[in-house]
Formats: structure tokens, sequence, C-alpha cells
């Protein structure tokens, strides 16, 4: 029997997954529960770049960093929770707080 025919999987999109964006537009209509106002610290701003140097899939960035922020914590369940977590990130940059 020949194993040519199994295709490889990726790490980052395992068989059968797909490269969709597992992010709800910000039109939807999907529960919102946990998003909020999101303050990065040093420890999520150095996860936040661990996981870019990593460059994984957006649905295991955004898996992780939801997990970091914890259960309770503002979450990114929409693309546009996304830009505003990416937009506290750039403030956090631009005030020192890499210092």
């Amino acid at each position: 029997m020949s194993h040519s025919s199994l295709s490889r999987q990726s790490i980052t999109n395992p068989q059968g997954t797909s490269n969709v964006s597992p992010l709800h537009p910000s039109g939807s209509t999907a529960m919102n529960r946990g998003t909020g106002e999101f303050v990065i610290d040093h420890r999520l701003y150095r996860l936040f770049e661990k996981l870019r140097e990593a460059n994984p899939s957006v649905q295991v960035m955004v898996n992780a960093l939801n997990i970091a922020m914890g259960p309770e914590g503002p979450s990114i369940r929409t693309c546009e929770d996304l830009e505003m977590f990416l937009e506290a990130i750039a403030d956090f940059e631009q005030q020192g707080g890499l210092s």
C-alpha cells in the first residue's frame, strides 16, 4: 500500500480545516460575550509578539490571546474585536509600554 495519496497536514491548517477566519463579521448576530476594552500589559504584549513571530493562523493566534485574557476578561470574537485589539497593541507601543 502506498501512502502517496495522503495529503500533508499543516500545523496551522490541519486536514479538513479552512483558511477562512473563524471570526464573525462585526455586523453579525453572534454573541459578543466578554468583549470590551482591551488592556495591554507586558505579559500580553510579549505573547502577541511571540505569536506574531511564529506566524500561526488567525484562529490559533486569537485562541491563544483569548486564553491569555481569561474567561472573565475581554475576548476577540469578531473582526472588529481583532481590529480593536490591534489598535490597543499599537497604543501600547506608542505610549512606550515597551520600556
